[in-house]
């Protein structure tokens, strides 16, 4: 008789409280109001745009992610989603991927405030590769494409999550390859497109 063996995955729940969270705020952008709320992560965007940030204590192998919310409102526009004018998506979520990109000298001097934020939230010893996205798009004609974002070829974002209507959501991504992750990324936004609307995340798990 043989014995079959079962490869053992490790899933981890995602603490949804403001301890846990970085926020991390554009430069003369509004920021969003962050609360938790019955033990859910709201954000409540109202002409504005930042990112929340979910470091890792280690550097981890993942490539799965779920997500289960409510969104209350929407983005103002239909169409064209992704363009210049509007640029703006109800969620990305996502992994902060470890590399060899790091700032120093005239990088770190010129660099905007959100990327030096952004490398302060990382172990010192590493830098970064990526940010691979997952996002979540009203034009349905974005889904299941995918892109490096026009002003900066650090965002790999993958349009896979179909949240045209308010409502309820329960999202889950699993990508084919693993990635070494040292940290969480989720955002909305609405500056561009004067939106106003609210996300609320009520479980995230990471694989």
């Amino acid at each position: 008789m043989k014995l079959k063996f079962f490869p053992l995955y490790l899933s981890m729940i995602i603490p949804l409280d403001l301890t846990a969270w970085k926020e991390i705020k554009f430069d003369k952008i509004k920021a969003n109001k962050v609360e938790v709320v019955e033990d859910s992560l709201n954000i409540k965007i109202e002409n504005s745009s930042s990112i929340l940030i979910y470091p890792l204590q280690e550097a981890k192998e993942l490539n799965k992610i779920q997500i289960s919310g409510k969104l209350i409102g929407n983005l103002n526009f239909t169409k064209n989603q992704g363009n210049e004018n509007f640029d703006d998506f109800t969620l990305k979520i996502g992994f902060i991927v470890s590399g060899d990109k790091k700032l120093s000298g005239l990088k770190k001097l010129f660099a905007p405030k959100w990327i030096k934020d952004l490398h302060l939230l990382i172990p010192k010893e590493t830098g970064l590769s990526h940010l691979e996205l997952f996002v979540a798009v009203k034009d349905k004609k974005l889904l299941n494409t995918n892109r490096l974002h026009p002003l900066s070829d650090l965002f790999h974002e993958n349009f896979i999550f179909d949240l045209s209507k308010e409502g309820n959501f329960n999202f889950e991504s699993k990508t084919k390859s693993k990635f070494k992750v040292v940290g969480l990324w989720m955002s909305s936004d609405g500056d561009n497109s004067k939106s106003q609307y609210s996300i609320q995340i009520n479980s995230l798990e990471i694989e």
